[in-house]
């Protein structure tokens, strides 16, 4: 119940930040989507990031949304990926966490990020790479606590 209720924080604290202040896609996320693009039309090119952030791009406009739709949906998820995962991380360092110490996380996972600075908002990759992580790192906990096939999605929720 916890991961549900943070991821629907996350969100909705997203959705508002988007709605008030819309997208300033930045220097770092147009790269992104000009790797994406290169993908698209079949023209692949060496890049210096990581391509996770481009093919979720690439992904992302396959759906026939804009490109600037793409770059939110993208942060939209990676920003619940890293709830979730967080989420999952927290419920394996306190087991029996209090529910105080339960809505202090949930505030700090739907809150700090709106306070990131120019790489923490207009990253993506880095953003999508602490998803990513922070979830790797929750199924490695719940791995660890309940056994190797009790660690599911399923039961994490």
């Amino acid at each position: 119940m916890t991961t549900l209720a943070a991821m629907a924080a996350v969100l909705a604290a997203r959705l508002l930040y988007l709605a008030r202040y819309g997208w300033d896609i930045g220097w770092m996320n147009l790269g992104y989507l000009s790797h994406a693009r290169q993908l698209a039309i079949g023209r692949p090119q060496a890049a210096e990031e990581q391509p996770l952030a481009f093919f979720a791009l690439a992904a992302t406009r396959r759906l026939g949304v804009s490109a600037l739709a793409a770059n939110e949906l993208v942060y939209l998820a990676a920003h619940l990926l890293l709830a979730a995962g967080a989420v999952g991380v927290a419920q394996f360092v306190w087991p029996a966490m209090s529910r105080r110490r339960r809505a202090i996380l949930i505030a700090t996972l739907a809150l700090l990020p709106l306070l990131a600075t120019q790489s923490g908002r207009n990253n993506l990759g880095v953003t999508v790479a602490a998803g990513l992580t922070a979830c790797a790192l929750a199924a490695a906990a719940a791995v660890a606590t309940r056994g190797r096939w009790a660690a599911t999605l399923g039961t994490a929720l």
